[in-house]
C-alpha cells in the first residue's frame, strides 16, 4: 500500500474513490435532510452512508480475495487512499508556482487548498498557510488511514478499515460545518470525524517531532511549542501537528486571517517563533515521509514481535 502510493499517488485520468464516497453522501442527504428534528435525521444519515459505503466495501473485497493475488489489487486500491504523496506534492507545486509565476501564481494555487481569501496574502502568510495544510492533513490523509489500514486488517479486510475511515472523513468535510444548514444535521458526522481523529492526531504530534529531529528541527522545543499550542485550534485535533510541526522547524503558523472580506483574529501556533521560508518546506515534505515510515516500522515491528 505504502509503496504503491510512493511509487504512483493518485491515477490522474481515474476517478478518485473519495469522489464516489461523495455521490454517495449527496445522494442520501437529499433524503434525509430536514430541518425537523435534524440532528436525528443527522445520525440516520450518517448511519445510511456508512452502511452503504461500508456494503461496498465488503463486496469488492470478497470479490477480490477469490482472485489470485487478490491481496495485491486490494492492497493497491488501499494505496489510492492513502494521500502521502498527494500531500507532498503540495510543497513542490507551491515551490514552482512561486518561481514561474511569482507572489499572484502562488496566491492563486493556495486558494485550492485555504477558503481564507488570498488576494491580499503575502510571501510569509502563503508559506504558512501551505505548511498548516502540510501539518493539519497529515493526520487525515496519512496517519488515520494507515491505522484504519491496520484496523481493518484486523477484522479481514484492510480495504474496509480505510473506506470506513474515508467515508467518515469525507462526511465532515461535506456536512461537518457549523452552519445554518449542517449546525444540528452534521453534528453527528462531525462529532464521529472528532472521535476517529482523537488517537491519530495526537500520535501524529508524535511521529512528528521524532521525524523533526533526524531532519534539523529540535525535538524539546517541538515538544514545547505542541503541549502549549495543541489546543489553539477550533477542532479538538488539529493543532496537534500543527503545534508539533511549527515547534520542530522553529516556526509559527496560524494567525490573523481574512475571510470573505472580513479578518479573523487567528491565534498564534508557535508564537515567538520565526516566520518560515521556502527552505523548510523540503523539510515538512521529508517530516510527512518519514513520520509514515515511522509508523509503519512501528507497527510491522510490533506484529514481528509479538506474532
Amino acid at each position: 500500500m505504502v509503496a504503491w502510493d510512493m511509487i504512483f499517488g493518485d491515477p490522474i485520468k481515474i476517478p478518485h474513490p473519495v469522489i464516489g464516497i461523495g455521490r454517495v453522501i449527496s445522494w442520501w442527504e437529499r433524503r434525509w435532510y430536514g430541518e425537523k428534528s435534524a440532528t436525528i435525521r443527522g445520525a440516520c444519515f450518517l448511519c445510511s452512508v456508512l452502511a452503504t459505503t461500508g456494503l461496498f466495501a465488503i463486496l469488492i473485497h470478497f470479490g477480490i480475495s477469490k482472485l489470485s493475488g487478490g491481496w495485491i489489487l486490494e492492497s493497491m486500491l488501499c494505496g489510492w487512499l492513502l494521500a502521502t504523496k498527494s500531500l507532498v506534492q503540495v510543497g513542490d507545486q507551491m515551490n514552482r508556482f512561486f518561481r514561474e509565476e511569482g507572489l499572484l501564481g502562488a496566491r492563486r494555487m493556495i486558494g485550492d487548498f485555504v477558503s481564507r481569501d488570498t488576494d491580499r496574502m503575502t510571501e510569509s502568510d502563503i508559506l504558512r498557510a501551505t505548511i498548516e495544510t502540510m501539518a493539519e492533513n497529515i493526520v487525515d490523509g496519512v496517519i488515520a488511514p494507515i491505522c484504519f489500514y491496520y484496523l481493518g486488517a484486523m477484522i479481514g479486510s484492510p480495504l474496509v478499515g480505510m473506506v470506513f475511515y474515508k467515508t467518515i472523513n469525507t462526511l465532515d468535510s461535506m456536512v461537518g460545518y457549523r452552519n445554518e444548514r449542517y449546525m444540528k444535521f452534521g453534528t453527528a458526522s462531525a462529532r464521529l470525524d472528532d472521535l476517529v481523529n482523537w488517537l491519530p492526531a495526537r500520535l501524529s504530534a508524535g511521529l512528528i517531532l521524532l521525524a523533526g529531529s533526524v531532519t534539523g528541527g529540535n525535538f524539546v522545543r517541538g515538544w514545547q511549542i505542541m503541549k502549549r499550542d495543541r489546543h489553539l485550534h477550533d477542532s479538538p485535533n488539529s493543532a496537534y501537528a500543527e503545534a508539533s510541526m511549527a515547534g520542530v522547524y522553529n516556526c509559527k503558523l496560524g494567525g490573523p486571517a481574512v475571510y470573505f472580506g472580513e479578518r479573523m483574529e487567528r491565534p498564534w501556533i508557535g508564537r515567538g517563533l520565526l516566520d518560515p521560508t521556502w527552505s523548510l518546506l523540503n523539510q515538512v515534505k521529508l517530516n510527512i515521509w518519514i513520520s509514515q515510515l515511522l509508523l509503519v516500522t512501528m507497527v510491522e515491528g510490533g506484529r514481528w514481535i509479538w506474532g
